[in-house]
């Protein structure tokens, strides 16, 4: 009786918790449609203005523009960010009773949790570095021994297959207390869902909860525990996703991506949260996740090629498998309050290979965001996130009319100044009164953004982190200039990525480079060459249609004093973004060099650098240098085989299989370890007998 009625009163619970989530969305929801609505219709009004009065057709200004304005605020109010996001960050966890940490109980005994590390071609150096870290953090916890550890590899090269398993050894000798599961799968077919599909069928009902790391994910022990303590609070969440910041980079790109992921990522993540609580998303990695609803609900169809759409496995599968949660009725949260940590990719160009393979992700969901499985409000978001790439195409075709109406104002001046008396109204003094509106709106809202910041970390106790007052606000204006290159160059790679995809070009998805390795200036110059062009292009036809016009008259007639001065400044205001495409493969070459003076500077500080890195940061480095030197990259197959200290742990781990070996032994009794094929190594490296077999051989031919 005890049972069935402490079932009622948690389905009660569960019940009324729904009903609370739900009243908490409306409200909040009413606020963000309100403001939306305001931004939209801004927006609609001053761009179709300032396409009128520079000549655009109303035919081809009004759906462009409205088209760009609902793009804009359907990616969510920076305003909005900003104000809620800093209201929520100031209010104490404690205050918000809907927060899983507010409902986290202890582990019971029979809770057990995978960790996955799903891994191809990754260095196995830093694998090692990265686990060992992170193991020594929980090994110190009194809840250790709930957690297992899976090495889950799809790699296809044998020598980092041996390194691999050289890593679990040392692990499992390192921690016997910790139990270390090695797989490596013979056919790495669906990558990495396949891989984490992999694991469910074999472990999977074995564990109540698993928590998901990439090859780079740096997670400490309290956050561990704590991810798994809420989900044992609440029988309805099926996921929880810590807030992760990147970390350790010393090239100049590195160091922007870091400061702009505590900037940004940090305000964003409490200002999504406060809008749509319970109804988080799914990054893939550094988050922990119920594996019966994981199992039960998160399956996606294999799709065959049509149209515009490539087929096969779904490449951005984690925000996908997000939105099936929450469409199954269990609650999903991102977390701020969770720390977590990630390696920073250290160059322009291998960002935006991995924006690549999210941007054709997303693409692929308009296949299934009307799915049943999915919530309404799951479809919508992912209709809206996969849509949103497209506004790089709006800005760069709003970019290029902007130079073609300033080609137009200044061929007809007295035009223009008609067309500008018509709207006194709204632009009371001419174009000049205009510009000097918009620039004044861009400068509040960057010094309000500047001061959101400053308030919040200051009241966090980050700004000291961060190398004092002064620094950050110095640092926000460098990453505000230098970001703004960015995000330019990043405005023409994403239109070149969905042009790609609209061709159906192939995507190849490899390791990424960790090492902050400095690009290539051949690599710099064949991959963005395209974007100098563009830039020499513009360059040509200012210097051709706008700039021969540009005189102190036309000025004059616009209603706009300036002097020579001033004419200058206004042409190289007007080429800025075109001098940004022209040098954008020396841009991006300069942003992958390591710049150690500006860490010893502390500009573009944040408080998880250097020597305020957390310990299980710290100990990630120190680690992988010592795995360095224990297990090096030049470690072969034929080195493991002749090593007794792998090759006997080896064999204790594989499986005898008597009928291949009788099929294989005559064929490969005669060949020497050096003239063994791929697939030949791989059978030895399976069967008990074989690897035997050519490890006495080995070890005598080299006595």
């Amino acid at each position: 009786m005890s049972v069935g009625r402490n079932s009622s009163q948690n389905t009660s619970s569960i019940e009324e918790r729904k009903k609370t989530l739900l009243s908490e969305r409306k409200k909040r929801g009413w606020v963000l449609f309100v403001f939306a609505i305001i931004q939209f219709s801004v927006l609609f009004c001053l761009t179709s203005i300032q396409m009128y009065i520079n000549g655009v057709s109303p035919y081809i200004f009004v759906p462009l523009c409205g088209l760009a304005a609902l793009v804009t605020s359907l990616g969510g109010s920076m305003f909005l960010l900003f104000v809620f996001g800093a209201y929520a960050a100031l209010t104490p966890v404690q205050r918000d009773k809907l927060n899983p940490i507010n409902h986290a109980l202890p582990l019971k005994d029979d809770t057990h949790v995978a960790i996955l590390m799903p891994i191809y071609h990754e260095d196995p150096a830093r694998v090692a570095g990265g686990l060992m870290a992170m193991m020594e953090e929980l090994a110190t916890h009194q809840e250790a021994n709930h957690f297992d550890w899976f090495l889950l590899s799809d790699s296809r090269d044998e020598n980092i297959i041996v390194q691999e398993e050289s890593v679990v050894f040392f692990l499992r000798q390192k921690f016997p207390n910790f139990k270390i599961t090695y797989r490596h799968r013979i056919s790495n077919t669906f990558a990495k869902v396949g891989n984490t599909s992999d694991f469910y069928r074999r472990w999977g009902r074995k564990y109540k909860y698993v928590v998901m790391l990439d090859a780079d994910s740096i997670l400490p022990g309290d956050s561990v525990v704590l991810l798994a303590k809420c989900m044992e609070g609440n029988d309805n969440i099926g996921l929880i996703q810590s807030r992760f910041f990147e970390v350790t980079s010393n090239t100049t790109f590195g160091i922007i991506s870091n400061f702009r992921f505590l900037i940004d990522n940090y305000l964003y993540t409490y200002y999504y949260n406060y809008f749509n609580p319970a109804r988080g998303f799914y990054m893939g990695h550094n988050a922990i996740v119920r594996a019966k609803a994981f199992m039960k609900h998160c399956n996606f169809p294999v799709s065959s090629p049509s149209a515009f759409f490539p087929g096969g496995k779904m490449i951005s599968h984690d925000y996908y498998e997000g939105a099936l949660l929450i469409g199954a009725g269990y609650e999903t949260w991102i977390l701020p309050q969770i720390i977590s940590f990630d390696q920073q990719l250290h160059n322009l160009s291998n960002f935006y290979i991995r924006e690549r393979r999210w941007l054709v992700g997303a693409q692929d969901w308009f296949r299934f965001f009307m799915s049943k499985s999915l919530s309404y409000f799951g479809k919508i978001n992912m209709f809206q996130r996969a849509i949103f790439y497209y506004a790089a195409t709006l800005g760069f075709l709003t970019f290029l009319l902007s130079y073609y109406g300033a080609a137009y104002i200044f061929q007809h001046p007295l035009k223009t100044r008609f067309l500008m008396e018509i709207f006194k109204y709204y632009l009371q003094s001419g174009m000049m009164k205009y510009v000097s509106y918009t620039g004044a709106v861009i400068l509040l809202a960057s010094t309000s953004q500047l001061f959101i910041y400053y308030t919040v970390l200051k009241k966090k106790g980050m700004i000291n982190k961060m190398g004092g007052s002064m620094k950050f606000i110095f640092s926000y204006f460098v990453f505000a200039f230098l970001q703004s290159c960015i995000m330019l160059i990043a405005m023409c790679l994403i239109n070149i990525f969905l042009w790609g995809w609209l061709k159906r070009k192939k995507l190849v998805w490899a390791s990424q480079d960790r090492d902050g390795t400095t690009l290539p200036w051949a690599d710099c110059f064949k991959n963005f060459y395209p974007i100098s062009l563009l830039g020499l292009a513009i360059v040509f036809y200012a210097q051709s249609r706008i700039f021969p016009f540009m005189h102190i008259q036309q000025f004059k007639t616009l209603g706009i004093r300036l002097g020579n001065g001033g004419i200058l400044a206004f042409k190289f205001w007007l080429l800025f973004p075109a001098l940004v495409f022209v040098f954008a493969p020396i841009f991006v070459r300069i942003t992958s060099v390591n710049v150690h003076f500006v860490k010893k500077m502390k500009w573009l500080k944040t408080p998880y650098d250097d020597e305020d890195l957390y310990p299980v940061v710290k100990n990630t480095y120190k680690y992988t240098e010592e795995m360095r030197h224990i297990i090096p990259s030049e470690m072969s197959f034929e080195d493991a085989l002749s090593n007794p200290w792998f090759a006997l742990r080896h064999m204790a781990s594989i499986s005898s299989r008597p009928k291949k070996f009788l099929f294989w032994k005559d064929k490969l009794m005669g060949k020497n370890v050096e003239s063994l094929t791929r697939l030949e190594k791989m059978t030895i490296f399976r069967c008990r007998e074989l690897w035997e077999m050519f490890f006495i051989k080995e070890y005598k031919r080299k006595e």
